[in-house]
């Protein structure tokens, strides 16, 4: 928690007993814990990777902050509960439309060789295969 913020300060005002943690968090929850508002940041987060999407060749740093942020903010959209079904449909073409162009190639190459699956497991095979390249690429 970021010192003499407005979060650190509303823990700050229950004295640090067990039976305050509880209540502590649910504070937290109700003033800062709007889900709708924490979804459409990191769905903008997501579409500014693909507005922002580079016809560079892939580079090791490229793959590695990509991998990253997606990773990031997917993963914070699952603890929001927004990776079900229906919205990895939405999800898995957006993550593929951040990949650069070159990369992009290489993973529908790749991809047709899976199968077809549903939109939960495509998504996570894209991220597996953007890990994947990523690792290749310390090396």
């Amino acid at each position: 928690m970021v010192k003499d913020s407005r979060a650190s300060e509303l823990v700050n005002s229950f004295p640090p007993t067990a039976e305050n943690y509880d209540k502590a968090i649910d504070s937290l929850k109700s003033r800062f814990g709007k889900n709708e508002l924490m979804i459409e940041f990191y769905i903008r987060e997501l579409l500014k990777l693909v507005l922002n999407n580079t016809t560079k060749a892939e580079s090791k740093i490229l793959i590695a902050s990509l991998y990253d942020k997606l990773e990031t903010y997917l993963r914070a959209l699952e603890s929001l509960n927004v990776i079900t079904e229906m919205c990895a449909a939405m999800m898995y073409p957006l993550v593929e439309s951040a990949l650069p162009e070159e990369l992009l190639r290489i993973w529908q190459r790749h991809s047709t060789s899976l199968g077809t699956s549903d939109a939960k497991d495509r998504l996570t095979k894209v991220m597996s295969f953007l890990q994947s390249r990523r690792k290749k690429r310390r090396r």
